[in-house]
């Protein structure tokens, strides 16, 4: 097979160029010029200058340490990570540390075989210093932690109907459309809530297996046992100040207020 010069002395079986033209440093067969070059063999793997200085013979195919196109400098002339931006010819390993600067784009699958674990948003074998854009799926072979599906929304509001509230805050299950809201949690003003999709469902509450009380969705209260932290404090009067619906027990009396500031009550009695 031909091999192709380089200017430290080596020979390659192909070259990658980046910057082609006119204006380029190194020479390529096909009578342009490059900027920078990267040397590889017929298989595609990267040649990393051993220090041979003239050698007429490619120096060792390896994908691990720093590409020379200069021998007469102890600085590399060429790194992987800067320079070339495309890599369309096979899946992409990357094995150690690496450091990629600028946009990158790899057309085909990216092996990263660090196993490093991750405790933090700056651990682990993959850290980014922004956000990630994923246009597709992601499966995780283990845990994954996060806080369930966080919606972008920054405002306020209570579940609506068709398009999601800007109020929403977590979708545990998406279900927004013409009659339904999410399985969800959100903010509305001085109002912390916890929906499900209509009247149709409810809240339930569970010790191990055992639902042991449930809320339904027009707001019935089911429980095994109804019991007060303390006795409340009595009205003072059938006229004072109270809420239609509101309920007060003390030690002689349940009080039921059956409309604005109107009080009534039952005596309680022992056995």
């Amino acid at each position: 097979m031909t091999k192709i010069a380089l200017p430290n002395g080596q020979y390659a079986d192909q070259i990658i160029a980046a910057q082609t033209g006119v204006g380029g440093t190194y020479k390529l067969p096909d009578g342009t010029y490059a900027q920078t070059v990267v040397p590889v063999d017929a298989n595609g793997n990267v040649i990393v200058d051993s220090g041979s200085g003239g050698s007429s013979s490619p120096a060792t195919s390896t994908a691990y340490g720093t590409v020379k196109t200069n021998t007469t400098s102890s600085t590399p002339v060429v790194y992987l990570s800067s320079e070339v931006d495309t890599l369309n010819a096979s899946n992409v390993n990357l094995a150690g540390t690496q450091t990629v600067s600028g946009a990158k784009t790899f057309s085909n699958v990216v092996n990263i075989t660090n196993s490093t674990a991750s405790s933090s948003t700056t651990t682990g074998s993959l850290v980014t210093a922004g956000g990630m854009g994923v246009g597709g799926a992601i499966t995780a072979g283990s845990t994954v932690q996060a806080t369930a599906y966080l919606t972008p929304n920054t405002g306020l509001g209570n579940p609506t109907y068709n398009t999601r509230s800007p109020g929403t805050k977590f979708v545990f299950y998406p279900n927004v459309n013409a009659t339904n809201v999410d399985y969800g949690i959100g903010v509305s003003g001085g109002t912390f809530w916890l929906s499900v999709p209509s009247t149709s469902q409810g809240f339930y509450f569970f010790g191990g297996t055992t639902s042991t009380a449930n809320i339904s969705g027009t707001g019935v209260i089911t429980g095994t046992q109804f019991r007060l932290s303390a006795l409340n404090t009595a009205p003072t009067s059938a006229t004072d100040t109270g809420t239609a619906g509101e309920i007060r027990i003390d030690a002689n009396y349940i009080y039921f207020c059956t409309n604005a500031n109107t009080w009534k009550r039952t005596a309680l009695s022992t056995w």
